[in-house]
């Protein structure tokens, strides 16, 4: 029996429909690329990417030519956590691999002591299993950290991502085809922050449509205050009201930090000169840090600046002592009203549960 599910979730074949819209609205306008304002820079080239390798398999096999994306930001960009959330948003089987680990053998097989016929031993090379998942139906592989991997591992790799092909010794000319493989997406770090074991040749680059991320303070607060108004909304539905009043202080703190216009992530031009200081704790003032130190820490801002230096980039830290400098943490009153029972003076003597009242108070602020 099949069920009809209404109010779905924009399939991508629709995404890809909207995006065709907006490149015909900038046509008209003279822009280059499409600005859509609910779509960000990864989510719009991956979708095109797709529909453009859907394409190929229509074209002979000779005229194919497969996309392909590559995304650089800073560390802690979100490239990651983002071209997932999309595979799993469209129902991709993307295979993700760290291409700053590979070895040869991951590619080309292992070697192994065989015998033959009549009996003499010699060295035989199996096939590898390494990208044996990119054979299900719409995959796509992503490769982290690429301008990492030796120069002899991106050789190899460069074939996967131009012909869909690796080497295979029971395969005619040595090679098989990857028949559900649609795309291959590379992350990378700027130049500046990485140390590469071999630099990327222009070569390489040339093969990729090439991304510079945008590490968007605003996008990532607008982010983290749901995900911790979420987190106080089900503290809240259990009647835990101190957890609610220390996601209540989270948000109130970052709000406050993020919105001060000195406040920046940093940037590759950051990372170079903290390099410079003897003094750097090697760490990065990016979302990815930041969120993790959110998430640790209880909320006030003693204990927010008592853990900085376990996550984010020390030398940045006078610049956040500075913007909290006047900033008070959300009071304790909502807890302190619990012990003072239902007539307590905050919340005043109507007809109210204290754990409403609570809330109230808490919802008074904004954040």
């Amino acid at each position: 029996m099949k069920l009809e599910i209404l109010n779905e979730a924009p399939t991508l074949a629709q995404e890809v429909e909207k995006e065709a819209e907006a490149e015909k609205k900038a046509a008209a306008v003279g822009v280059d690329e499409p600005i859509d304002a609910d779509k960000g820079q990864i989510e719009s080239a991956l979708n095109r990417a797709y529909e453009t390798a859907k394409e190929q398999y229509d074209l002979p096999e000779n005229e194919r030519d497969w996309p392909a994306i590559l995304f650089i930001g800073e560390p802690g960009s979100g490239k990651t956590s983002r071209i997932n959330a999309w595979a799993r948003r469209h129902k991709v089987n993307l295979y993700a691999v760290q291409a700053s680990t590979m070895e040869e053998v991951d590619l080309n097989g292992p070697v192994v002591m065989d015998v033959d016929d009549q009996g003499r031993k010699h060295a035989a090379r199996l096939a590898s299993i390494e990208f044996d998942k990119l054979n299900r139906p719409d995959s796509v592989l992503f490769l982290d950290e690429f301008n990492r991997a030796r120069g002899t591992v991106r050789g190899t790799l460069l074939t996967l991502i131009n012909d869909h092909r690796i080497p295979d010794p029971r395969e005619p000319g040595g090679m098989r085809t990857l028949d559900n493989m649609l795309f291959t997406v590379a992350a990378i770090n700027p130049d500046e922050t990485t140390d590469e074991v071999e630099p990327m040749g222009q070569a390489e680059r040339d093969r990729f449509r090439a991304i510079r991320i945008v590490n968007d303070k605003m996008h990532w607060l607008s982010y983290i205050k749901k995900r911790l108004s979420d987190l106080k909304k089900v503290a809240e539905e259990k009647g835990d009201t101190k957890k609610a009043l220390k996601f209540a202080r989270k948000i109130a703190l970052i709000d406050t930090i993020v919105k001060n216009s000195k406040f920046d992530f940093d940037t590759s031009i950051d990372i170079v000169k903290a390099r410079e200081n003897e003094g750097w704790n090697k760490l990065s003032l990016n979302n990815r840090n930041l969120t993790k130190l959110l998430d640790v820490c209880d909320g006030t801002k003693e204990d927010f600046l008592d853990l900085w230096n376990d996550f984010c980039n020390n030398l940045r830290k006078p610049l956040i002592t500075r913007i909290l400098a006047s900033y008070e943490d959300i009071p304790d009153k909502a807890n302190d009203a619990l012990a003072g029972g239902t007539e307590s003076s905050i919340f005043g003597k109507a007809k109210k549960s204290s754990y409403d009242k609570i809330k109230d108070y808490l919802d008074s602020f904004e954040y």
